[in-house]
């Protein structure tokens, strides 16, 4: 098919290949345009992606902190006089300013145990009760802050999603239940600002699938339920996705949700589902395309006449002569001379050429001759060994250098000899194995082969070869070269014998490091767990006197004859609440120093302040003072990684911190109040750009400028003897860099030291974490 292609491009006149070279010539430009356009339109295509994720999350976002609001609020209405005393009329006028004020709520209820309402923010015009709706039940269920589903309110009569936070008394009983509903139109805002194209669309979907609110057709939609396999599609799959897909209303466009859930509720309560219409997005490049061909379309037909202008003028009447003076040069006439009738341009040099094409000939051929002596002496005096079998593997050729190594002379091996004539029995099995293959693949690479020289010895060589066949495809001799593995034999074998001694000294290092290693860890837990028992000691002080004032109490009122049962059951709740305490003490110094290494998600600050409250005693008994800054302005501090590992890294950098100052009062450098009452520990986090630093600052005696990073290595310690194992801040970096992919470093003078660690906020270190 290509050949009969090319002799009919080839039949063609010059004149029309002329003009095909014009369309030719004009194809990068068509072809660079329908490039750009699939280019514009991929990158519309993208941006409406981007839209469309960005107005999801833009409502998401809105929603989420719409939430936050609704349980603040509810939460600080609960503990409202008025409200806690069933005041009716005061809780409405409270209820009704909230709700002017803030536009965003539906309506304020407040309801008794039963699910009657006795308070709204609107004006009740009939009575009603929230005992059947989903928010109220969890409320009572769950005593927490709970999402509904899709309802009416009964007074807003608007489509909506409420929430409900129980009221609880001081004794524990639910007296009711304060429900707040959401007004969704001020999303709507939102997709006018997102500058979107026409018929872009938003939909605020229940946990059941029923659509709450939709910015177009509002009367269509809300109340029923999204098709099946849209809203299937959203709850099976990941919690955020976007993709191009057919929207409700048939047509084809493309699509962003997201799912948002409530803390502590394990399904989502609420869908954002936007839509972007995809002929919006593509038109502006299809115009953009149409354009750009109309305008190349009048230079591609001047293009083509000009070319058929200049072919007639340039090339073919000297195209023409030039074929008679070839005509007459082919038939033997080697005087003729094309330069007398074609002279200039390209084609000038092209008569020229024919010109000097018969004395080139004859200079041609002697220097072939000339060559082949070259080829020949190079052949046979190459560096390596050259030689060719016929099918049968008799040797039909063979170079002198391969004949010096054999130690035969040419007649004795030429004809003569079969290949495996020179080869040793294990050689032999290689050949018989691999020559078949030669024949029917064509080429054998890097085959050994142990050759026989004469006098019987052995040279050991590498043979490439390559089949030679005729023009049936059938294999008529290979051609060999060979090379001389003597001397890679020798290296080869001193580099085996130092493989296998550098092998042995290896393992013997890394079971050392090993040992090294388990030792470590050992310490660093044997330390972790003698702060813990110090701990819990500081812990249990206050708890053991108590339970001994009890005893010392019931013992005087039996002297005294006056323990009733009343005295009895107040002593023995007393225990029961110190005893309580001690357990919950020993349960989180438990999970504290749990082992098991589970990466979480957790929160910066909840961590430190667990941190804070275990070293709080002995802070207090050395008279140093722990301040905990929060320096983030409210941005979420999550992070991803080993919760325990991350509080032990901390505890280390506070206990340093806190044996730094003793360190210092011990060498009779105070304060300003005498003793350790000018020691201060600083323990803040903040948020910068993608990380979560946390500094521990304190006013000790500093790091020695000479110490440099020697304070990480393990078992290096600065301190007296016996105050310090020297693996506290080596385990600390390695938790740090190594197991959350973060980093720990310090800065330091003799008015004390700044711990610094920095962790990713939105991703885990641990990917590129080796662990420990």
């Amino acid at each position: 098919m290509i050949r009969k292609l090319s002799a009919f491009f080839l039949s063609l006149s010059l004149r029309t290949h002329l003009i095909l070279l014009a369309c030719l010539l004009a194809l990068p430009s068509m072809a660079l345009i329908i490039h750009s356009g699939v280019a514009q339109r991929e990158d519309s295509i993208r941006r409406g992606f981007w839209e469309a994720r960005r107005l999801v999350n833009g409502i998401a976002t809105e929603q989420y902190n719409l939430s936050g609001d609704v349980e603040q609020l509810l939460t600080a209405l609960a503990q409202i006089p008025d409200i806690k005393r069933h005041d009716a009329p005061a809780a409405n006028v409270l209820l009704g300013d909230i709700l002017r004020k803030s536009p965003h709520f539906g309506n304020i209820v407040v309801t008794d145990p039963g699910g009657a309402v006795w308070a709204s923010g609107l004006p009740m015009t009939k009575p009603f009760s929230l005992k059947e709706k989903r928010a109220f039940r969890n409320a009572i269920a769950t005593r927490h802050l709970s999402s509904g589903e899709y309802v009416v309110g009964a007074l807003s009569a608007k489509p909506t999603i409420g929430f409900a936070y129980p009221l609880i008394t001081a004794n524990g009983n639910i007296s009711g239940v304060i429900a707040g509903n959401i007004d969704f139109n001020v999303y709507t805002t939102l997709l006018n600002q997102a500058d979107l194209p026409n018929g872009s669309a938003f939909s605020i979907i229940d946990r059941n699938g029923i659509i709450v609110y939709r910015n177009l057709n509002l009367e269509k939609y809300i109340g029923n339920k999204l098709k099946g396999d849209l809203f299937r599609r959203m709850a099976s799959g990941p919690d955020r996705d976007a993709f191009i897909d057919l929207e409700v209303t048939g047509d084809k466009r493309i699509v962003a949700y997201r799912t948002l859930r409530l803390p502590g509720e394990s399904s989502p309560y609420l869908y954002i589902r936007a839509s972007v219409p995809l002929e919006g997005v593509l038109e502006k490049a299809r115009w953009a395309e149409l354009h750009n061909i109309a305008i190349l379309s009048p230079f591609l037909l001047v293009s083509i006449a000009i070319a058929i202008l200049i072919g007639n003028t340039c090339s073919i009447r000297q195209i023409h002569k030039l074929q008679e003076a070839s005509h007459r040069l082919a038939k033997g006439d080697l005087q003729v001379r094309a330069s007398d009738f074609v002279a200039g341009g390209e084609l000038g040099e092209l008569a020229r050429a024919f010109d000097n094409m018969a004395r080139q000939l004859a200079e041609r051929e002697q220097a072939l001759r000339k060559n082949q002596q070259e080829l020949d002496d190079l052949y046979n005096n190459a560096p390596c060994g050259y030689h060719s079998l016929d099918r049968d593997g008799l040797i039909v050729r063979m170079n002198d250098t391969e004949l010096r190594w054999l130690g035969y002379a040419r007649d004795e091996v030429v004809g003569k000899l079969v290949f495996t004539d020179i080869l040793t029995p294990e050689s032999l099995k290689v050949f018989e194995k691999s020559f078949p293959i030669l024949k029917e693949r064509g080429w054998s690479r890097d085959l050994e082969f142990d050759l026989v020289r004469r006098d019987g010895t052995i040279i050991p060589t590498l043979i490439n070869a390559t089949a030679m066949n005729d023009t049936d495809g059938s294999f008529l001799l290979s051609r060999s070269t060979a090379y001389d593995m003597t001397e890679r034999k020798k290296v080869e074998q001193k580099l085996q014998e130092l493989n296998e001694n550098l092998a042995k000294q290896v393992e013997v290092e890394i079971g050392r490091r090993l040992g090294h290693e388990r030792l470590l860890a050992r310490h660093a837990r044997l330390a972790a767990i003698g702060e813990m028992i110090g701990a819990i000691a500081h812990q249990w002080w206050q708890p053991l006197a108590t339970l001994g004032a009890i005893v010392q109490g019931i013992r005087m009122a039996w002297e005294d004859k006056c323990m009733d049962n009343a005295f009895l059951e107040s002593a023995e709740a007393d225990a029961q609440m110190q005893l309580y305490y001690m357990s919950d003490t020993i349960e989180g110094f438990r999970n504290f120093f749990s082992p098991e290494k589970v990466i979480e998600r957790f929160d910066i600050r909840k961590k430190i302040r667990e941190v804070a409250l275990l070293v709080a005693p002995q802070f207090a008994e050395s008279g140093v003072r722990l301040e905990i800054v929060d320096n983030s302005s409210g941005d979420p501090l999550e992070i991803q990684g080993y919760q325990n590992e991350f509080k032990q890294s901390i505890l280390n950098l506070v206990s340093n911190s806190l044996d730094s100052i003793v360190e210092k009062n011990l060498h009779g450098i105070h304060g300003n109040d005498g003793a350790a009452a000018g020691g201060r520990v600083v323990l803040s986090v903040a948020a910068e750009e993608d990380n979560v630093v946390i500094q521990v600052r304190d006013n000790g005696c500093g790091i020695p400028d000479e110490y440099g990073d020697k304070v990480f290595e393990p078992y290096f310690t600065s301190k007296s003897a016996g105050k310090g194992t020297g693996i506290g801040l080596y385990m600390s970096r390695l938790i740090v860099e190594e197991s959350m992919g973060g980093r720990l470093s310090y800065t330091s003078d003799p008015g004390g030291t700044v711990f610094r660690v920095e962790l990713a906020r939105n991703g885990f270190g641990g990917e590129h974490a080796h662990g420990h």
